[in-house]
């Protein structure tokens, strides 16, 4: 059994990388803080700046060492 990169979820503080996202092409390499994941829809809240936040799939959240 292969372990998938979409079936981990990072957990709080951890931070992340931006990928692969289409309508929101502009944020595609972003760095940011997980603050938290909601289970239901399967998205992170990714805190990218102090004055910005960002919803995003776990398939387009990469973990940043």
């Amino acid at each position: 059994m292969a372990l998938q990169p979409a079936n981990l979820i990072l957990p709080k503080g951890a931070r992340g990388r931006v990928v692969g996202l289409v309508s929101g092409a502009q944020y595609n390499a972003r760095i940011g803080k997980v603050v938290d994941f909601d289970g239901e829809s399967g998205r992170y809240l990714v805190q990218l700046d102090a004055e910005q936040q960002l919803r995003v799939k776990l398939g387009n959240l990469l973990c940043a060492l």
